[in-house]
């Protein structure tokens, strides 16, 4: 395969991404829209009123169909950011013509549970800082060289760990809030009345919130590596920089493979 072919952009799965997330953000709005809406019936309820058969049908079935939607879009930002991660690793680490801490597998602590609570953050900072340091290294078609500075390589992006906990958030408050509602007390017509439901209002804020900063992040990151190579030297080029590594990682600087 030509040189200049093994670069594979992970435009489209941030793009698939992208998408997922955002049927995860309106499933989350429209959730809590039907919830401050039970909330308000009930308040506005008397003694002895009942709240229409007709009404308690179409919001059970609205809530199917937005469950439904829900967890396809979740598993399938969950499989595309796993995904994304593999190809931008590997993409970086051709770049640059050495490893970083990060192996393609990483994507695998997405999915591991206690680790994906802390792990993810970091590998997504890593990408972030190396494949910016890697593109502002490339300057005018040529390539400088030089063994990376520690502190740039190791830093967290903000954005990064605002996404993290943003998705840790929206988990832990919408997994309690569901379960005080399916397990706690109910009211009229089986509308829950429990702190949960203003619990699970919560979670689907910081789901908002996770979906929009994360589809920042991906595409920040996706965008700084489509940049840097475009600007590196491609092979003819090439042939006269001795050595074009960047030694991005201070930990794995042995080639590539």
């Amino acid at each position: 395969m030509p040189e200049d072919q093994r670069f594979r952009s992970a435009g489209s799965i941030a793009g698939v991404f992208c998408r997922a997330v955002v049927v995860c953000a309106v499933a989350s709005a429209a959730a809590m829209v039907l919830r401050a809406i039970d909330k308000s019936l009930l308040g506005a309820l008397s003694p002895g009123d009942l709240i229409s058969q007709a009404y308690i049908g179409f919001t059970d079935l609205v809530w199917t169909a937005m469950n439904v939607g829900y967890s396809a879009a979740v598993l399938v930002a969950a499989v595309a950011i796993s995904w994304w991660v593999a190809r931008v690793v590997r993409n970086t680490e051709w770049l640059a013509r050495g490893r970083i801490r990060s192996a393609w597998w990483s994507w695998v602590w997405f999915w591991v549970p206690g680790a994906n609570l802390f792990r993810p953050v970091g590998i997504v900072g890593e990408l972030w800082a190396v494949n910016e340091y890697g593109r502002d290294r490339v300057c005018s078609g040529s390539l400088t060289r030089g063994r990376a500075e520690r502190g740039r390589l190791t830093r967290r992006p903000p954005l990064v760990s605002a996404w993290w906990l943003c998705v840790v958030v929206w988990v832990v408050l919408e997994r309690v809030g569901e379960a005080m509602i399916l397990y706690g007390p109910s009211g009229v017509m089986g509308l829950p009345t429990n702190p949960g439901v203003y619990i699970a209002m919560g979670g689907n804020a910081f789901g908002i919130a996770a979906a929009w900063l994360g589809i920042r992040v991906v595409r920040r990151v996706t965008a700084l590596q489509d940049e840097w190579e475009a600007r590196t030297p491609k092979r003819d080029e090439r042939r006269a920089v001795p050595d074009r590594s960047l030694r991005v990682s201070p930990l794995r600087n042995e080639p590539a493979a």
